[in-house]
């Protein structure tokens, strides 16, 4: 979960925090307890009334302190951005490359900044608060979901060799290109390993089989907006009503999905699975207008990790997935450690200077 915090942070906030040589930072493990602490204070109803919770409660207590660590860094990031935007305009300096050769990109928080307000006055369009509310979501949100994607798949890689071994072909076909054999740097390898990793078909289609199984949000909610007649029913939810949808069970489902309860990436890849038409049995990030802002950006990440380690190590893991019990907190946790050895695949396929 380091590494995805890590990243979080850099893609949220273009800041780098190396929570991998410093896994105590205050700031990550904030941020850990408070998208922690919601389900929680949502099952417990003695917990709801906000002073009660925050001043007669330990854990109260703490998450308001660690939504002060969280809101005083993300404030302090956002003046220092719009002070260093004001110099940079001032002086004239703007980059357009990466020493990559490729197109300056910019962070979430970067981009809210550039949107300003079609007024005389130029000025940006977006308040301090509004700014810390869309990149604090992104950042609580994001960070736990994908390390629990990658804990899954590895689990599903470690269980099944086959499947294992056909990704690694497919990685190793995809690093010995001329591209990726001459990138000497992690920045030119991530640049041309972030646009390469979407090709790779067999890969993505076990992230997709992953995410099938063990989606990151088990559950989500949304308000009826009119009266809606549940099919073949006489029931209706009336407007207004809170609706929980069960995406860990409607991804079960033997009726749309063929043995279910088994992995099989290749589902995916078969053009003449039925289910690929049906525009909500898969939506591990919802769907429609609520759907996951970061869903792209969490498919390339995982993707891009896999393809490393996947590249650099075989894993194995000590329990089957099917013995793995799951806790349905804000993202589908696994009950307990999940034990999963890396064997290096050799001095020359190995990347731990770039991973």
């Amino acid at each position: 979960m380091v590494c995805t915090t890590t990243t979080c942070t850099e893609t949220s906030m273009g800041v780098r925090l190396n929570v991998q040589q410093n896994p105590a930072l205050e700031y990550a493990c904030a941020v850990r307890r408070v998208s922690r602490n919601v389900v929680k204070r949502m099952v417990r109803p003695h917990h709801w009334n906000r002073l009660i919770y925050e001043h007669f409660s330990v854990s109260g207590r703490q998450n308001r302190r660690d939504l002060q660590t969280v809101h005083s860094f993300t404030k302090e990031v956002i003046q220092r951005k719009r002070a260093e935007m004001a110099a940079a305009a001032n002086e004239g300096k703007v980059e357009l490359q990466t020493k990559a050769g490729a197109k300056k990109r910019y962070a979430f928080l970067d981009l809210l900044l550039h949107l300003k307000e079609d007024t005389a006055s130029g000025q940006n369009g977006w308040s301090d608060e509004a700014l810390q509310e869309e990149v604090e979501t992104l950042m609580v949100a994001g960070h736990e979901s994908t390390a629990m994607t990658l804990t899954w798949t590895l689990l599903l890689l470690g269980n099944h060799p086959q499947v294992q071994r056909t990704v690694q072909e497919e990685v190793d076909q995809l690093f010995e290109s001329d591209h990726l054999s001459v990138a000497e740097d992690p920045e030119s390898l991530a640049h041309y390993l972030g646009k390469a990793v979407k090709g790779l078909e067999y890969l993505n289609a076990v992230i997709k089989e992953s995410l099938r199984l063990f989606p990151p949000a088990p559950i989500i909610g949304r308000t009826a907006k009119t009266d809606i007649k549940v099919p073949d029913s006489q029931q209706v939810i009336p407007a207004g009503s809170s609706v929980l949808l069960f995406l860990y069970n409607i991804h079960r489902d033997e009726a749309v999905f063929e043995q279910a309860e088994r992995f099989k990436p290749e589902r995916f890849i078969e053009k003449s699975t039925s289910f690929l038409g049906h525009p909500f049995a898969f939506v591990p990030f919802s769907a429609g207008p609520r759907s996951c802002i970061g869903a792209k950006l969490a498919m390339t990440e995982v993707a891009m990790m896999l393809a490393l380690l996947m590249r650099s190590f075989t894993v194995t893991a000590e329990k089957r997935f099917e013995e793995v019990g799951v806790i349905p907190e804000i993202t589908l946790r696994p009950e307990g450690p999940v034990a999963i050895r890396f064997e290096s695949r050799g001095e020359g396929k190995h990347l731990a200077g770039l991973i």
